[in-house]
């Protein structure tokens, strides 16, 4: 009998000895790691703990049935069928599907004491840990958040990406300031390219410049306090990858002090790691994405969070026209409370409404939110269903 470490499977690492749990692992859709020659079956002496030795008894060379009546042969060739299958979501959830039948010669059956094991390991694990800083917060960005609204130019056939985030079109002019999306590339002259990751997150959180300048709240840093302190890091580090546009912008003109209306559950950040819990979890990435910003705005534009709770009403003006927002509330009649499941997701993967209308910016969104995971999308549509009708 030998020792390995605790792994997603067998085939952990080069060797098959010392596997550590694999940086991908609840990032990945599945692993389906096939058994090989001097891989193992698992004995029931098992440890939770990440890291923790787990015995294994080898595994002989030969074929194996499985429960389709095929057979799948484990060894030099790693052909594999169904016969060990590890299913993983950004929950942190372990799904092991076993074939009931395996061949008696081939081995003991995997115990159900290492699944319980592996099932505790991989839940002390989360999908941000999974990610690099830079794979997370060009997630973030550009399935989540959409900065390119703001801060990518718009030509006649829409965004011009070759000039992302390099300053946008848009301009809000109001009692309060006048505005445009500044240039968030690294380009020192015109973008931000000598802040530091510190300067970054400093104004993605409270809204203040390197210089002391408080921006105006078109720019939604109340949204963005929700912010795990992981999640904030990656994405001052992805903002520094992106390629420097050089593209000076307006300055920005202040009329009167202006500051963004606390969003309730959203004034600090909701703790170490982005919650697992599926409600809790589609709340924090429906704030980073700042749906309430335009579903709870009342027709004379002012927001209330705590009396228009995504009743929306309001209406917006751009280059897309003039839209009046939805009511996204659990009204069966006046909101999306008689929608299922696969409509919501449809509006926000496809920009398809439950009538079959093609959705209008600035909420056609779904080549961005397509890009997020099951998971994400499965967790978004459990809060809306939370929020109470409002007519």
């Amino acid at each position: 009998m030998r020792r390995i470490r605790a792994a997603c499977c067998a085939r952990a690492a080069s060797g098959h000895a010392a596997a550590v749990l694999p940086t991908n692992v609840m990032n990945s859709r599945r692993c389906m790691c096939p058994p090989s020659s001097g891989d193992s079956i698992l004995s029931a002496q098992t440890s939770t703990s990440i890291g923790a030795e787990i015995d294994f008894k080898p595994l002989p060379q030969r074929k194996a049935n499985v429960a389709d009546g095929s057979q799948a042969t484990w060894g030099k060739e790693n052909i594999y069928s169904d016969v060990n299958q590890f299913t993983y979501g950004e929950a942190s959830r372990l799904q092991y599907k076993v074939a009931r039948s395996f061949d008696r010669e081939a081995g003991a059956m995997i115990s159900r004491g290492f699944i319980a094991a592996l099932a505790a390991l991989c839940a002390a694990a989360t999908s941000a840990a999974a990610e690099t800083p830079i794979e997370r917060g060009s997630y973030l960005v550009n399935a989540v958040m959409v900065c390119d609204g703001c801060h990518t130019p718009r030509g006649p056939s829409g965004l011009n990406m070759e000039r992302r985030f390099s300053g946008g079109s848009i301009v809000w002019d109001g009692p309060a300031y006048t505005v445009h999306g500044s240039n968030i590339t690294p380009d020192r002259d015109t973008g931000i390219g000598t802040w530091s990751e510190d300067d970054i997150k400093r104004l993605l959180t409270t809204g203040v410049r390197p210089n002391g300048v408080l921006v105006a709240p078109q720019m939604p840093y109340g949204f963005y306090r929700i912010l795990t302190p992981g999640d904030l890091d990656a994405i001052a580090v992805y903002l520094k990858t992106i390629k420097p546009v050089s593209n000076e912008m307006p300055p920005p003109v202040y009329k009167a002090a202006a500051y963004p209306v606390p969003l309730p559950g959203a004034e600090t950040s909701i703790g170490d790691a982005a919650p697992q819990d599926p409600v809790k979890r589609g709340f924090y990435l429906a704030t980073l994405a700042h749906c309430m910003e335009c579903h709870s705005r009342k027709p004379d534009g002012v927001q209330d969070f705590k009396n228009w709770w995504g009743k929306g009403g309001h209406e917006m003006k751009g280059p897309f026209g003039s839209v009046v927002v939805s009511n996204i509330s659990s009204h069966k009649e006046k909101g999306v409370g008689a929608w299922t499941d696969a409509e919501l997701k449809r509006v926000f993967t496809e920009g398809i409404g439950r009538d079959g209308r093609v959705l209008k910016l600035p909420m056609a969104r779904q080549r961005y939110f397509s890009k997020m995971t099951e998971q994400d999308l499965n967790a978004i549509v459990a809060w809306v269903r939370t929020i109470p009708p409002i007519e």
